[in-house]
């Protein structure tokens, strides 16, 4: 019996093949382990018959990874300075960067922000919303990334920017209508859109609005300042809207935007006696219902642009609407869809 192990095992031993084809070769290979499934309380171990030995060799540009259980394999992490370098553009992970390596955690839906600061907390609150519009003002502790949670008409796509979207997104899953699911495994799925709080949809056909610029000054002297307004009006219901603003034209020097505000206090202001939020940063507002739409009146103040004339500004300018898809003058109705624009405008500004 002992004579006949011995044997079988040498034989084992010594079975050898070679191959050559297209300049390459294989010089050795072994017949290995067995071939079922044996298994404890705790653990599986699975076997094939004739498996190539599961080991990796290298030459010059070539890799051979052998075995039909051959080892896994992960990519190496992803290094990185700051959390942009971690986008994985995914609404569903929220992307850091500790110890100069990427991270990609699953996250709640618009859950970015917390009493801590940037990052999750398991709930989507005002400080979610807060980081969000902070985004859009460019004033976040949070990278655009990390804030950028829809794309067009709150799709649950990132789009690369942080605007009107974004916020209502936040704003929606903060009070209960969730637009994302990100509750499975794969890419988020998109909800039925509709109002905060209730879902319900808003039943008034939105239309045309027509935007206006009213300056409360035709001139302004080198140096001086000069405040614009903006209007709608038109017929439909509006969730929320931003504007943005540009100048271009005179001779010499600038008229340059220093500024947006809203005055809520105005009898004629769009959102006068509906729960609002806003934002402004130098060149752009935004302003948002918290829970319904609101309609057009025939001139709904919207905001205000600040403009001053540099001192050696002389001419003759124009001031018009920044009227690019998705990053700059929006209104937003029913359904978070956008409502057709027509700008009366641009207006000109004389500077003596």
């Amino acid at each position: 019996m002992n004579k006949l192990l011995t044997s079988i095992a040498m034989s084992a031993a010594c079975i050898c093949m070679t191959g050559i084809g297209y300049g390459f070769e294989i010089t050795r290979s072994t017949v290995d382990g067995g071939g079922g499934r044996m298994s404890s309380i705790s653990f599986t171990l699975t076997g094939t018959v004739g498996q190539p030995d599961a080991e990796t060799n290298t030459g010059g540009i070539y890799t051979l990874t052998g075995g039909f259980h051959s080892a896994a394999t992960t990519a190496p992490p992803k290094e990185c300075i700051a959390a942009a370098d971690c986008d994985d553009a995914l609404v569903c992970t929220f992307d850091s960067c500790g110890a100069n390596i990427c991270s990609n955690s699953p996250a709640l839906y618009g859950d970015v922000a917390g009493l801590a600061g940037c990052g999750p907390d398991g709930v989507v609150d005002l400080f979610d919303i807060i980081a969000i519009l902070d985004g859009f003002s460019g004033n976040s502790v949070c990278a655009l990334s990390q804030v950028d949670i829809a794309g067009s008409q709150g799709a649950c796509t990132p789009d690369g920017v942080v605007n009107i979207f974004d916020v209502l997104n936040g704003l929606n899953v903060s009070q209960g209508a969730v637009p994302c699911d990100c509750s499975g495994d794969g890419a988020p799925i998109p909800q039925p859109p509709g109002d905060a709080l209730t879902g319900s949809i808003s039943q008034r056909q939105s239309g045309t609005v027509v935007l206006t610029l009213s300056p409360r000054s035709r001139s302004v002297k080198p140096g001086g300042t000069l405040w614009v307004d903006v209007f709608a009006s038109g017929a439909g219901d509006v969730r929320g809207y931003q504007f943005a603003v540009s100048t271009t034209g005179g001779d010499h020097g600038e008229l340059k935007v220093t500024g947006t505000l809203v005055e809520d206090d105005r009898s004629d202001y769009l959102f006068t006696q509906t729960e609002n939020i806003s934002a402004e940063k130098t060149a752009a507002a935004m302003v948002i219902g918290m829970y319904s739409d609101v309609s057009l009146t025939d001139r709904s103040y919207l905001g205000t642009v600040a403009l001053r004339a540099t001192k050696e500004a002389v001419g003759v300018f124009e001031l018009k609407l920044k009227l690019k898809s998705g990053r700059n003058t929006m209104i937003v109705g029913a359904q978070h869809l956008l409502m057709p624009i027509q700008f009366e405008g641009p207006i000109v500004i004389d500077v003596r």
